[in-house]
């Protein structure tokens, strides 16, 4: 960046300050936010005496001053202020290609639909269970430029539709997509457009990992010749079975893992592919997935009783949450309901009828879902998650099922704060009976 020119750093959340915590000292620092709000620009320029922070009616007279814009994830490379830096001849940049220039050691970096939280935080927690030095962050907060620190082996990161885009060369060390169905369609106008913009990922990658099943996350019209490894997840080697994970050959069964569901059992895989291909022995690997606890609320194992698993998923708040939570081959009693939104609940009926042996229904809508999936199940009801936890595990044990999910499809507002109190309620119930059977032992 020129010396002589000033920074522009355009959008002032979390990931327009770490750029300005990163650049500070090393150029001239100019912010500028689309919502042109006053707080927001007193609040940074407080935390940041050296900025210049400016109004959107100041703007146009910044970009003569200017020689690179910073643009903030947020805010679409297409977006007119932008084009009106690019025509002004300025470098226009992102916190990524700053963060990929900044380190020296390698990076791994996750994307897809869904799923890549999960996967970045495994991946980090079993590299950091391996005695290796990692930081783990991204679009999965924190920002990545606020994990450069020395001593860092390994940074993670993941990445967003929005942060791939405006990458013109990631050089990424190992590149993992999982997969993609619609989703940002008003940002990137086609789903080919989408997908095109997260195989971005695999630009000048060593190793690549993508979804065997998902054609669209096949490396295709990307720049590999750097590319020395790729795992297809889904493959011969690299599987989720019924009962068990194939993880390059080795088996691994379903039983072991720390997270639940069939979507959750891929996601593993592909942080078990991931660590492979960051230079951690399989074997190892697997070893180390003991203790993990997943991300709070989205398919964590929060105890167990007496062989029995309560899985809080207290984060599907909606249908497709629920449905995905029950694809796959295991049996569950189910608790769900609150606030369905006005939803459909038909989709989950034959979802209930192949794997939930019995539901507990909570919340405003229990009776409105009871009447759509009671046909599919034994129906039970309770007036709070201690009482829905009580009645769950008494089912589990007369049906001799091996878990109990907690899965809502529905918000948490007619009885919660939020869906992590509901989930925080769950576990509590969940581990008073785990203390209460262990006293008796």
């Amino acid at each position: 960046m020129s010396e002589t020119g000033a920074t522009i750093v355009f959008g002032l959340g979390a990931t327009g300050r770490s750029v300005i915590a990163h650049l500070q000292g090393d150029t001239r620092l100019i912010g500028v936010d689309t919502r042109d709000d006053e707080a927001i620009l007193s609040a940074v320029a407080w935390d940041f005496p050296s900025v210049e922070c400016i109004t959107l009616d100041a703007y146009d007279a910044a970009l003569e001053r200017a020689k690179c814009i910073v643009v903030s994830p947020g805010i679409s490379i297409d977006d007119p202020l932008v084009e009106r830096a690019r025509h002004a001849g300025l470098e226009v940049t992102s916190d990524i290609e700053i963060f990929l220039d900044a380190v020296n050691a390698p990076v791994i970096g996750v994307t897809g639909t869904n799923g890549k939280s999960t996967v970045a935080t495994l991946i980090g927690h079993l590299l950091d269970r391996a005695g290796i030095e990692v930081a783990t962050g991204g679009n999965l907060s924190p920002p990545a430029l606020d994990l450069i620190a020395p001593g860092i082996e390994r940074y993670v990161l993941e990445l967003s539709s929005f942060q791939l885009e405006r990458l013109e060369n990631p050089g990424i060390d190992v590149a993992v997509l999982l997969n993609l169905t619609d989703d940002h369609l008003d940002r990137h106008g086609t789903l080919e457009n989408y997908a095109r913009t997260k195989r971005r990922i695999f630009d000048g990658a060593r190793a690549l990992i993508f979804n065997a099943d998902d054609e669209a996350t096949h490396p295709r019209g990307c720049s590999i010749a750097r590319s020395q490894q790729a795992i297809a997840l889904g493959s011969s080697r690299w599987r989720v079975s019924a009962d068990h994970v194939l993880v390059d050959g080795v088996v691994i069964e379903r039983a072991r893992l720390p997270l639940f569901g069939e979507h959750n059992a891929f996601n593993v895989l592909a942080a078990l592919a991931t660590v492979g291909a960051s230079g951690v022995p399989i074997d190892d690997a697997m070893v180390l997935l003991d203790g993990y606890q997943g991300l709070p609320h989205r398919g964590s194992v929060v105890a167990t009783v007496d062989g029995i698993r309560f899985v809080d998923d207290s984060k599907a708040t909606n249908v497709g949450a629920t449905a995905a939570a029950l694809a796959g081959d295991s049996a569950v009693i189910l608790i769900a309901g609150g606030d369905g939104k006005g939803a459909s609940f038909e989709p989950l009926v034959e979802l209930v009828e192949r794997h939930v042996e019995a539901a507990v229904l909570i919340g405003r809508d229990a009776p409105r879902l009871a009447s759509v999936i009671g046909g599919a199940t034994e129906v039970e009801f309770a007036a709070s998650m201690d009482d829905a936890v009580a009645k769950a595990i008494g089912l589990a044990r007369a049906k001799r099922v091996d878990c109990v999910l907690l899965s809502p499809a529905c918000a948490s507002l007619d009885m919660f704060s939020n869906f992590a109190e509901r989930g925080d309620a769950f576990a509590s119930a969940a581990r008073d009976i785990a203390t209460a059977a262990e006293k008796r032992g």
